[in-house]
């Protein structure tokens, strides 16, 4: 292989300047090359017979590039060069390219058919696909820097397939648009696939169909050896690089701690110190590097990965060289296998630095002191030699001794690079530990170990009544002292968490372990504090400027206080100005906006101390900052601080997750029809700024009809007339704009405000009080909790943390969804039912006997007769056999693309299995299984649950027949009760960090950002510039994360237990089901009857079938006008939540009458009914042909904007917000399952 662009021939050499004489050092003409070409062309023509594709084509371009010569003409240079290159057999030439003879023979090949020799004309699909292997191996092979796919013919599947097999020892990596790279290793591929689903809105502003984000439709894959790039650019890291060595040894006496390799029993609190940095920095401290320049490097090697592409700015930053060597891999010669190593050298001046890279780890390497046959046989050794000191010496064993040499030993690559390939001798997995856990290497740790844990693992989810006694009465005297030492003393920073913890504990020291200090922290929020924030509703209307690549940008803001106080900004400034007059008289707000996410955006730049940014998904939930107004004095020229507030920015949507559209109905407001033209004013104001603002009335209304239908018209001219914003012929749509803005704040803080009574007065009708402030509640999972813990049902209930919650939350298996066997079915004239579980998860937590008490226990016996008696079993089983398959098979398992699949496959898998879940398998599929390892709980259930949700489940049904609008809130609290039980953690940590900083004892702005990555480099994962601000995304700790994972499994489970009875029962009966979508079931309409006669027969169930009760099903199809009973004759299922059935019913008048019932996961509803009128011969509606083409293994592509119809829009981690033009995000779709046949 020769080096890129230059080749050699005996005295001369081909560059991209030119053809160089090595010996004159000059380069020569075209005109001398042409005279000496003779000279060489009998080594080229030896070179060229030997070349590979890869050499042969980069000679080609640089041959071509360099004497101007055109491809098609390329040929006959080569052959005026060596005339009998054209008889050579090694190579082709063929339309300016070199092909390997054997390589281009396979080629024509594939091109023509056999049978015929006609050129085959392959399909789109099989098009891009050739395509992609194509640019994958000029990729791999470096003459390509990235290749760009699109997604509209051709899968992630695919795509990922061809990269495995075309990109060969090299890492990739790959971006959707968002400036933001992922590394395409089998992890991060599967969260691609799984990805691929989609995030989707649709819809404007507050309205907007959740949630921001967004898929590219094309895929931009790069080989990151070939471009240089750093943190702080837009491109890609290198993720050729280190962390941190993921193993313990195992070899006592070897003290390897010096290259970051410590014992198994050395593991303690120095040990994860060490992980507080990188291990670069260690390779280079124990190099001799001085301490000032690795204080340095911290602020420019900002993430616990260290890049080899940021070694050379490593080196010339600190003035030092690096000589690297690095295991690649293993080649096979011959047949010998043998290491494949590298050895490269960065920078050019200091002291040399020679470094080891293996696996994922730097470390120095140099003499090792240790001796091959030592480390070879080191376990052999110490037992025989009484554990002498120098036994790493050992270098040979004669005959009954061993013999020693100082001299001659291996260097510390070669003893590493022993460790890693023996791993299985010398090495063991690091383990989950608390202090592991707390480091930002958690998410590397894959292996249990020992399944102890701390007493501090667990805490109870609430106080008990002495505790509530204690903290309302003793503690108060305590707290209020409290409180004045967290207030920040004048020019000192905010006080920080870890700081109140320990003031804390000195107001309540008396006391140790779990006590009164434990108790006020864990239950502080029970005190009663007068630090109200007055709340104001904010909304944002914004354009999307076409001149700007269609970010939003706003025109127009308002607010409305909780005192009805109405106020609007207008123009670019709009959100400054907002800001600038929030209420003087309130120095606390909390910031309300239905979708905040979007509205935060405008807002961001002008906020400072922005911290507990709270997210869910591109979803923000809630953030605390502070805004500070100032006032310039004219005489001075200085900045004089005026106000400033302390804000929280809150998500109503999280609360009420309904648009506001439906907050009239819902609440009993009066709300008119919303009628407004966005993209008129994304056209007008994109081409004549916000300033003008008067449009001729017929121009607008032909915009309104094209955009929002000829129906909506008349309302948005009675909207007109009754704003006021018409004169003389022309309409006002700035007026139009803000008066429509200022409906959507009142209708939201108004519907707020009802909502925050309704859960105020929730529970008057029961036994407990409930005492909740949504205020306090972010949303409606945390509102469900906060309501249960109320009622008692969590009364010596523990939450976990650490190693426990973690492996219990590897049983949480969500509701089974899948079509009957993993397969495609159509069923035509018949008649079908959707069979429904009357709200599967709250009955679940009714049949349930209470939720488990106490603190876990690690199972000792594995017999699995004596684990079932446990009252609570959460276990690592292995499946041993499986005696009954079914067609909705109960056992799951993690496929390749992340997704879950339910199988009869599972014998021989690992799988974690809840008791429900172990009684189901047993019950259902005969499943023999031995249980390796887990946790058991055996200190009873409270039952409290099951009374809860029985007045819940009551008191809504009663004020749905009274219709109450409060019913919404049943419902809400009762489907959302088991949310937050399994909630994952937040592994992430958001922060905004001031890039300069206003120093008040030197009264001058100073540096803040490269002090802040260098205390904080290790833990950044990755930052973005914001203007003044960077955004920085922290690994955070999840060791204090808490939940009560063990009660939402086993709500999951029990809820796939009322299915299990159902389903298999009728499969038991031959009884024909098609698809199960969680709690649904598509069964034979007729057979229904069949079902509930045998399930009520049996003793083992103590509800009927049929009913409206906890526990029962009906049949749920729904269709507008029908007055009776309602039926599928057509129908398709394609796959998982991807399914049609055509309706039909009776009106009041006995009249036949026809709808469907859509599902596509994905696919929007707006995008399936533009696809079926695109895909129909005349037009219409037809749905049934398009999923008939889906059915027949068509791939399908989806306009998700509809041409251009509809508005969706993207959010970008730079913190602005964009829609996406036509064409950017379409879907292919295609089902490839085998069909179905009873």
């Amino acid at each position: 292989m020769f080096v890129y662009n230059i080749m050699v021939f005996n005295d001369f050499k081909i560059t991209q300047k030119g053809l160089y004489n090595i010996k004159t050092g000059t380069f020569l003409s075209k005109d001398r090359f042409q005279t000496k070409k003779g000279e060489w062309s009998v080594a080229l023509k030896k070179r060229l017979g030997m070349m590979d594709n890869q050499d042969l084509n980069r000679f080609s371009k640089v041959y071509s590039k360099v004497y101007n010569v055109e491809s098609d003409m390329l040929a006959d240079e080569i052959y005026d060069i060596i005339p009998n290159f054209k008889t050579q057999k090694t190579n082709i030439f063929v339309d300016g390219k070199f092909y390997k003879a054997r390589t281009y023979k396979n080629i024509l090949k594939e091109n023509y058919l056999a049978d015929d020799n006609k050129y085959y004309k392959s399909n789109q699909t099989t098009q891009s696909k050739n395509n992609l292997i194509e640019d994958l191996k000029q990729l791999n092979l470096g003459t390509k820097l990235e290749v760009q796919v699109g997604l509209s013919n051709i899968s992630y599947k695919e795509i990922f397939k061809q990269i495995k097999n075309n990109i060969i020892d090299k890492k990739v990596i790959a971006s959707m648009g968002s400036g933001a790279w992922i590394t395409l290793s089998e992890k991060s591929m599967k969260k691609f696939l799984s990805r691929s689903s989609g995030y989707i809105t649709e819809g404007v502003g507050s309205d907007a169909e959740f949630l921001l984000g967004g898929v590219e439709n094309i895929l931009t894959i790069k080989v990151v050896e070939y471009k240089e790039t750093y943190a702080n650019s837009d491109q890609p890291l290198e993720f050729i690089g280190a962390e941190f060595f993921r193993f313990h040894h195992k070899i006592n006496g070897m003290d390897l701690k010096y290259l970051g390799i410590f014992n198994v029993n050395e593991i303690n609190k120095d040990y994860h110190k060490y992980l507080n940095d990188n291990c670069l920095y260690y390779a280079l401290k124990e190099s001799g590097v001085d301490q000032d320049k690795l204080e340095l490097m911290k602020t420019f090697v900002n993430n616990r990965n260290v890049p080899i592409s940021a070694l050379d700015k490593v080196c010339k930053a600190l003035q030092i060289r690096i000589k690297l060597i690095r295991l690649k891999g293993c080649r096979k010669k011959i047949d010998t296998i043998i290491d494949h190593t590298e050895t490269t050298k960065y920078g050019t001046d200091g002291i040399e630095c020679n470094i080891g890279l293996i696996d994922t780890h730097y470390f120095i390497n140099k003499d090792s002191g240790v001796q091959r046959y030592a480390l070879e046989n080191c376990f052999d050794i110490v037992k025989q030699s009484n554990k002498k000191k120098d036994w790493t010496k050992i270098y040979e064993k004669q005959v009954d001794r061993f013999v020693y040499r100082n001299s001659r030993t291996i260097n510390t690559f070669l003893l590493v690079k022993t460790l890693f390939q023996n791993r299985d001798k010398y090495l063991e997995n690091i383990e989950w530990t608390d202090e592991m856990i707390n480091t930002q290497y958690h998410d590397k740790v894959e292996t249990f170990g020992s399944l102890q844990f701390e007493q501090t693992n667990t805490k109870p989810n609430e106080p008990s009544k002495e505790e509530i006694d204690y903290i309302l009465n003793e503690c108060t005297v305590n707290f209020n002292n409290y409180l004045e030492d967290i207030k920040p003393k004048k020019d000192e920073p905010v006080i920080d968490d870890d700081i109140k913890r320990d003031l804390i504990n000195k107001y309540f020291k008396d006391e140790s372990d779990y006590t009164k200090q434990q108790i006020f922290y864990h239950h502080r929020h029970y005190i009663k504090m007068d630090n109200e924030y007055y709340k104001i509703g904010f909304d944002f209307e914004t354009y999307a400027d076409a001149n700007d690549n269609f970010i939003h940008k706003p025109y127009l803001a308002r607010y409305e206080t909780e005192d009805g106080v109405k106020k609007a900004f207008f123009g670019s400034n709009c959100a400054r100005q907002m800001l600038d007059n929030l209420p003087l008289e309130h120095s606390k707000i909390i910031m309300i906006a239905h979708n905040c996410g979007y509205d935060y955006k405008f807002i961001f730049p002008y906020l400072n101390n922005i911290k507990n940014t709270i997210m869910k998904g591109s979803s923000l939930m809630s953030v605390a900052c502070k805004y500070s107004n100032y006032q310039i004095d004219y005489k001075t020229k200085e900045k004089i601080l005026n106000k400033t507030w302390k804000i929280k920015l809150k998500d109503s949507y999280n609360l009420i997750p309904e648009p506001l559209r439906k907050f009239g109905k819902m609440f009993g407001l009066e709300q008119g029809k919303e009628v407004i033209p966005y993209k008129l004013y994304n056209k007008v104001f994109s081409k004549f700024g916000v300033e003008k603002i008067w449009y001729k009335a017929d121009f607008v209304y032909k915009n309104v009809v094209d955009e929002c239908g000829r129906k909506n018209l008349q309302q948005f001219k009675d909207n007109c007339i009754k704003w006021d914003c018409i004169l003389n012929g022309e309409i006002n749509i700035l007026e139009y704009s803000n008066k429509y803005c200022e409906i959507d704040c009142e209708v939201m803080m108004k519907g707020y405000s009802i909502f925050r009574g309704w859960i105020k007065q929730l529970g008057n009708d029961s036994k407990i009080k409930v005492d909740i402030d949504i205020d306090n509640v972010i949303s409606v999972a945390s509102l469900a909790h906060k309501y249960l813990v109320s009622q008692g049902c969590y009364e010596n209930v523990y939450q976990m943390s650490g190693k426990p919650r973690e492996f219990i939350q590897k049983c949480v298996v969500g509701g089974r969804t899948m079509t009957n066997s993993n397969k495609k079915w159509k069923v035509s004239g018949g008649k079908l039912a959707d069979f429904d579980a009357c709200s599967l998860y709250p009955s679940a937590i009714y049949q349930m006997m209470g939720f488990l008490m106490g603190r876990p226990n690690i199972i000792k016996n594995t017999d699995l007769e004596t684990c079932l008696n446990y009252d609570g079993v959460f276990a690592r089983c292995v499946i041993t056999d499986l005696k009954i398959k079914r067609q909705f098979p109960l056992g799951s398992y993690m496929t390749e693309d992340g997704t879950r699949n339910f199988s009869n496959d599972i014998i021989g898998r690992e799988m974690y299995l809840d008791k429900q879940s172990i009684l189901d398998l047993q019950e259902f599929q005969k499943v023999d299984l031995k249980i390796i390892d887990g946790y058991y709980y055996n200190e009873g259930r409270n039952p409290k649950c099951k009374s809860v949700i029985r007045y819940l489940y009551d008191t809504r049904r009663q004020k749905k027949a009274e219709k109450n609008p409060i019913q919404a809130v049943y419902k809400l609290i009762m489907n959302s009760a088991y949310g937050k039980t399994i909630l994952k953690p937040i592994t992430d940590n958001i922060e905004v960090v001031n890039k300069i900083k206003f120093n008040k004892k030197t009264k001058k702005f100073e540096d803040n950002w490269n002090t802040y990555l260098g205390k904080q480099y290790n833990y950044i994962k990755e930052f973005i510039d914001a203007g003044k601000v960077m955004i920085v995304k922290k690994h955070k700790s999840i060791l204090e994360h808490f939940n009560n994972a063990h009660i939402g499994v086993e709500v999951l489970s029990k809820s796939k237990n009322i299915m299990n009875k159902v389903m298999c029962l009728a499969e038991d009966l031959k009884l024909k089901m098609y698809t199960q979508d969680t709690d649904s079931i598509h069964i034979n309409y007729d057979e229904v009857a069949i079902l509930e006669k045998h399930y009520n027969n049996n003793k083992k169930y103590d509800t009927d079938l049929i009913g409206d009760d906890l526990g029962q099903f009906h049949v749920d199809f729904d269709l507008d006008g029908s007055v009776g009973d309602i039926w599928a004759t057509d129908s398709i299922f394609l796959g998982k939540k991807s399914y049609i059935d055509k309706l039909e019913s009776r009106d009041k008048d006995g009249k036949p009458i026809y709808g469907y019932h859509i599902r596509m996961k994905g696919i929007t509803a707006s995008s399936i009914d533009y696809t079926a009128k695109n895909n129909s011969a005349d037009g219409s509606l037809d749905y049934m042909n398009l999923y008939q083409k889906l059915f027949d293994g068509d791939v399908v592509n989806f306009d998700l904007l509809c041409g251009g119809q509809k508005d969706m829009f993207k959010s970008s981690k730079s913190m602005t917000i964009r829609t996406l033009k036509c064409g950017e995000f379409n879907r292919n779709v295609s089902f490839k399952y085998e069909e179905g046949v009873f």
